[in-house]
């Protein structure tokens, strides 16, 4: 991919037109995918495809350079991946996996991610991003399917699930005894990955019966 440099050394660049390599060697050898992109699309980048750049995502400060969100890229990557699944003729299953909502509340270490329980049913509802992005996903499935080609498709939609639960994450606690030393000026907490037993696990068991489904 020709990257132009004058951007920034520090940017994300993506090529939409080409598989990670890693990836792309051993997909011939699965039986069982699951796509789960979490918050990485969200995160500013610049996209090529191959070797024309075709626009950038959260980069404000590059005024000549077309803003295309982050929906645009996402179906795309997602399509190339179907594409080279579906290229061998093998049937796969393929499941997608929604995106799962953080829980940043407060503006101070300690309100981060206060939350010691879950919500309760309609005390919290999703952000019109976080249901454009759950919706998505059902789109693609649903595109793919109508295709009748050798991969079947199950979405794993945990969304409504995931925002239900605040109290999944380690906040502050992803490091030991963090207020050993009283509370510090700045300390990252994590209020994004559900690093607690409940969440992570129900997740995991509603995998397990869509793939159950699928045998």
């Amino acid at each position: 991919m020709a990257r132009n440099d004058s951007l920034g050394q520090n940017m994300n660049y993506v090529d939409l037109e080409t598989l990670d390599e890693r990836w792309a060697a051993d997909a011939d050898t699965m039986e069982v995918v699951v796509f789960s992109i979490g918050h990485w699309v969200l995160n500013g980048a610049i996209y090529y495809n191959g070797t024309e750049m075709i626009g950038m995502h959260g980069h404000p400060e590059l005024t000549n350079t077309t803003s295309i969100g982050y929906a645009t890229p996402m179906r795309l990557a997602y399509r190339k991946a179907f594409e080279h699944l579906s290229s061998s003729g093998r049937h796969r299953n393929v499941v997608l996996a929604t995106f799962s909502p953080g829980h940043f509340e407060g503006k101070t270490l300690t309100t981060m991610c206060p939350r010691k329980e879950p919500y309760k049913e309609g005390e919290k509802e999703l952000q019109p991003g976080e249901e454009e992005l759950r919706t998505l996903l059902f789109e693609e499935a649903e595109a793919v399917t109508r295709k009748s080609g050798p991969l079947s498709v199950d979405v794993l939609d945990i969304t409504k699930l995931a925002v239900m639960r605040p109290d999944g994450h380690p906040g502050p606690y992803m490091h030991r005894d963090p207020f050993a030393n009283g509370v510090q000026e700045w300390m990252t907490a994590d209020c994004l990955h559900f690093c607690l037993p409940g969440p992570v696990d129900t997740f995991n068991e509603i995998l397990q019966q869509v793939l159950r489904k699928r045998r």
